[in-house]
């Protein structure tokens, strides 16, 4: 069992703990998590934990460069002998073509997560899923531009070979065994020792000497005919090359046939082998599809309670919905916490509007709602048309603020508008009577006094 510690804030290590044991046999999280990022070196000596999930939003910085101080931590991390056994998973909401994921894979962490191009989500259970197996460079080497080599043709063609040269030297192996044993029992046999006999009568019995062309016998005879030496010569030759040649060709024909014939079985084989790991295979995978579904609450059941970070979290492709349901629950108080948990999951246009109106960067709401063509964003719902508006109106823009705000007749909205605008308006005026250098220093004085009074009765609004 490995022990996994969450770097993250409290909230969110609440939601992620359950999810981790729930959907893994491996994986157990240490009921404490760690929310700020000088204290994660601390806590590994403490709790010395076997992986250390870190999420990058939701832990907590001492300095304004949150990416140089998380990659200065994860250096001492990493080059510490105490802890050169820990696993470092980091989860990020940036592009994957992001330099400083590509600094992270560097350093050696092993997991690094990030939203997918197409849903914009991370789905938490192929997470769980990735770290419940051990590290493999795989995981990183998109962000460190690695191509694997393909070296599979070139195993395949050395495996032929190396079964091919097998054969060979199968088949040829019984012709050299065999060879030697006639060659010592030609000679001794009894009917080679007539044949000889007969050779020797033919010899005295002409006047040139005649060549035994082959050793091999003839074929048997009840009597010799003397003294016709040519023909039985002749015969002798005829009949050994009549022996001789069948034995040679038969040899020949049999070698591709014990080859073929193993060919053939290794074939079989592979074959089956491969039908029995397809069957694994699809065996394992209904399991784990199994026992997801049994381990995953239903959506519908999540959102009927409220739990919608989780809904989020369990069915991230459905995140945009589970936000357009958490914004339009006035049970939900703290929706600022729930955007920002969600967020984690989902980069979606949508969710990325409400989190910077809930962080107060209304610059980014309005970029977002001018560059986007989500379809949530394309046709407002009220609450987000109510945020747009507030936007427009927080970063100076009255008119759009005014035309945004116009269709849901909300009387509060329309006050804080026009208010905003009559600051605007007298701090305009009293900017133009400093340039103009027409005030003494008592009314200078006076007019800077009160331009910083309707900045802060602005910003109050």
């Amino acid at each position: 069992m490995k022990k996994v510690l969450l770097a993250m804030d409290e909230g969110i290590a609440s939601k992620l703990a359950p999810m981790f044991e729930e959907n893994s046999q491996s994986l157990k999280v240490i009921p404490q998590c760690v929310p700020y990022c000088r204290s994660i070196i601390q806590s590994l000596s403490r709790f010395k934990p076997d992986i250390l999930f870190l999420s990058m939003k939701r832990i907590k910085y001492d300095t304004k460069d949150s990416q140089q101080e998380l990659f200065n931590t994860i250096y001492k991390i990493k080059t510490d002998p105490e802890f050169s056994q820990v696993r470092i998973a980091v989860q990020a909401s940036l592009p994957k073509n992001d330099p400083f994921l590509r600094e992270l894979a560097k350093l050696q962490v092993e997991d690094i997560f990030i939203p997918d191009g197409n849903g914009g989500s991370i789905n938490m259970l192929n997470v769980i899923k990735q770290l419940s197996k051990p590290a493999n460079l795989k995981n990183i080497d998109r962000f460190l531009a690695i191509k694997a080599p393909n070296l599979h043709k070139n195993e395949i063609l050395g495996k032929e070979d190396h079964i091919q040269n097998d054969n060979e030297i199968k088949v040829e192996s019984p012709k050299k065994k065999t060879k030697p044993i006639e060659e010592k029992n030609e000679e001794r046999s009894p009917k080679n020792k007539r044949r000889i006999k007969l050779e020797r009568t033919a010899k005295t019995n002409q006047s040139k000497p005649v060549k035994i062309i082959s050793k091999t016998k003839p074929s048997p005879q009840k009597k010799v005919s003397i003294p016709r030496p040519i023909k039985s010569e002749h015969t002798s030759k005829v009949e050994v090359e009549k022996n001789s040649v069948p034995e040679k060709k038969i040899k020949k024909v049999q070698k591709p046939h014990i080859s073929h014939s193993k060919k053939n079985l290794t074939q079989k084989h592979i074959i089956v082998i491969c039908i029995l790991l397809a069957v694994c295979f699809v065996s394992a995978y209904i399991f784990h599809l199994s026992r997801s579904a049994i381990n995953t609450p239903p959506y519908t059941s999540l959102i009927n309670h409220g739990k919608y970070v989780q809904a989020a979290t369990y069915y991230p492709s459905k995140a945009v919905e589970v936000e357009n349901k958490m914004l339009n629950d006035s049970n939900v108080k703290d929706k600022a916490t729930n955007t920002s948990e969600i967020a984690d999951i989902s980069d979606a246009d949508p969710i990325k509007f409400d989190d910077a109106y809930f962080n107060g960067n209304f610059n980014k709401v309005v970029t977002i709602y001018e560059d986007s063509n989500n379809q949530y964003l394309l046709k407002l719902s009220n609450a987000r048309r109510t945020m747009l508006a507030y936007s427009y109106m927080k970063t100076g823009d009255v008119q759009d603020a005014k035309e945004v705000a116009k269709p849901l007749n909300n009387q509060q909205l329309n006050d804080k508008i026009n208010a905003y605008e009559k600051f605007q308006k007298a701090n305009s005026i009293l900017q133009d009577k400093l340039k103009s250098g027409q005030l003494n220093d008592s009314d200078r004085q006076k007019a800077q006094h009160e331009i910083r009074k309707n900045k802060l009765a602005m910003k109050q609004l």
